[in-house]
């Protein structure tokens, strides 16, 4: 769509003149039939959202169905999706006009509330999740994704936008607003796999979208598995995240645009050895929409991650590329196992504005408590490890970042995790993401503030004890009812050269 007829959308639907066609329209169609010998329901697109026609717009979809998304499936304003845990949702095959995705609209909430046993699995059609042999390794964009539209603030010019890919169908695929508070309901203990299909040229979805989300959200216990884009991205918004895991998406990990101001911590980033880019690409502004100086800047503040790079073999890019002005924050996190260096700042030339550069001068963007092991641009020397390598940026700029990362975080040649075993071709084949004595131990860490965050007493995502993510995550156990594929389980390597990761 042309920027100026994008504009005018956005102006409607901003001053409240255009109303949701679903009036005229007062249910969905739900369609039962079996999938792979499994009662199964088929929900199309619909301008009446999810309304039920016995049910009306308080919809609980229960786990002893198999919940079709055959189009986009939009929960309208005024509308409420209920998931019961241990419920599957398969997105069918598709891509631009025939792609899959569930969409939460402004004004929506959906309550997806999983268990640890029973976690809530969005897939594709696809995928048998009765076995973890039934896909190839490399199966990606089987379906769309997760998309969820908020009504907290943004730093586009309009202070609203349409999220990309999304066609303008009565304005639902609109999200911004000026409620930070703003609740789009619950994501708990829920894995989104095999998604990212194309929805138009460039404009892959990602396994969780956040649009404008507010803080009065919860989003924790979600894995993204195998995305054809970005594991998670957030547009702008203030929702707080705990718990999270993006493995092997084909782009980035964790993906930051439009003043996101909100919290997270326990964000685990496991890369896929070849097709990865960023585990943490941050950007302030765009340069389209308000531009790069937008101000709020992003700026969220990011504790106790643990991103594990594509190994010394992979092609997986800069650990972080910071960007158009982003402010944020990473504190007491690990970055382990990256081909490349550790980070970017972006440092534009002469005179020109929208970098990060001036946001890591003026003290807002900060790398400080951290423990980086075995980056592939840093080395060993006589007295440790030298952090001149681990930055993009050259010349004294260049020296100035690596000077400040030595500083103020701790350096090793070493991987700080129980266990990382990869196959001789580079595939990973076994990890146990809890610290060595090594992250147990380290100085200067700062402590986290705000009722969000828990203090602990080690760096990274998980404790000396405790794997959150084993149970439930599909790289983990898979939860009581489908397998999973055992990744992170912390037992001992396989012998053979067949990797369990995707290839």
């Amino acid at each position: 769509m042309h920027f100026a007829v994008r504009v005018l959308y956005i102006f409607f639907a901003a001053f409240g003149l255009m109303t949701l066609p679903a009036q005229g329209q007062s249910a969905a169609t739900y369609d039962t039939t079996t999938v792979d010998g499994q009662k199964a329901v088929v929900i199309g697109t619909s301008t009446a959202g999810i309304a039920h026609p016995t049910h009306g717009p308080d919809v609980t979809w229960t786990s002893d169905y198999v919940w079709i998304l055959d189009d986009l499936v939009f929960v309208d304003k005024g509308q409420t999706l209920r998931v019961e845990p241990g419920t599957v949702v398969k997105g069918d095959a598709g891509d631009g006009a025939d792609a899959s995705a569930l969409v939460v609209a402004r004004g929506g909430t959906i309550f997806a509330e999983g268990t640890a046993e029973k976690p809530i699995i969005f897939t594709s059609i696809k995928d048998d999740l009765t076995t973890t042999e039934d896909l190839p390794d490399d199966f990606r964009g089987g379906w769309g994704g997760v998309i969820i539209l908020g009504r907290a603030p943004i730093n586009t010019a309009a202070g609203l936008h349409d999220i990309e890919g999304v066609p303008p169908d009565a304005f639902r695929n609109v999200y911004g607003g000026d409620d930070p508070s703003d609740s789009s309901g619950v994501l708990r203990y829920v894995s989104i796999r095999h998604g990212g299909t194309v929805l138009k040229e460039n404009e892959e979805i990602n396994g969780l979208t956040l649009g404008g989300v507010g803080r009065g959200t919860t989003i924790e216990y979600v894995e993204v598995f195998n995305n054809k884009d970005d594991g998670f991205e957030w547009f702008g918004g203030t929702v707080d995240a705990k718990h999270l895991v993006s493995a092997f998406a084909t782009d980035d990990s964790y993906d930051i645009d439009q003043g996101y101001q909100g919290r997270g911590q326990f964000w685990l980033a496991i890369q896929n050895s070849y097709y990865a880019d960023h585990a943490g690409e941050h950007d302030g502004g765009e340069a389209n929409y308000g531009g790069e100086d937008s101000k709020p800047y992003s700026a969220p503040q990011l504790y106790n991650m643990t991103y594990v790079g594509s190994g010394m073999q992979g092609t997986g890019s800069t650990a972080l590329n910071l960007r158009d002005n982003f402010a944020g924050a990473y504190h007491n996190s690990m970055f382990v196992d990256f081909p490349q260096k550790l980070v970017r700042i972006e440092d534009v030339s002469g005179t020109e504005t929208g970098d990060s550069r001036a946001r890591f001068e003026d003290g807002t963007l900060q790398l400080e408590g951290n423990l980086f092991g075995q980056i592939a641009g840093s080395f060993v020397t006589g007295k440790g490890v030298a952090a001149s390598g681990l930055v993009v940026n050259d010349g004294a700029f260049g020296e100035r970042v690596a000077d400040y990362l030595a500083d103020n975080n701790t350096l090793t040649g070493q991987v700080p995790l129980q266990t990382l075993s990869r196959s001789s071709r580079g595939f990973l084949r076994a990890l146990d993401p809890r610290p060595t004595q090594e992250a147990l131990v380290v100085s200067g860490v700062p402590e986290p503030r705000g009722d969000f965050f828990e203090a602990v007493d080690y760096i990274g995502a998980f404790g000396e004890q405790e794997n959150w993510a084993r149970s439930w995550t599909y790289v983990g156990r898979g939860g009581s009812e489908y397998p999973g594929l055992g990744l992170i389980d912390g037992g001992s390597p396989e012998t053979s050269e067949t990797s369990t990761e995707q290839e």
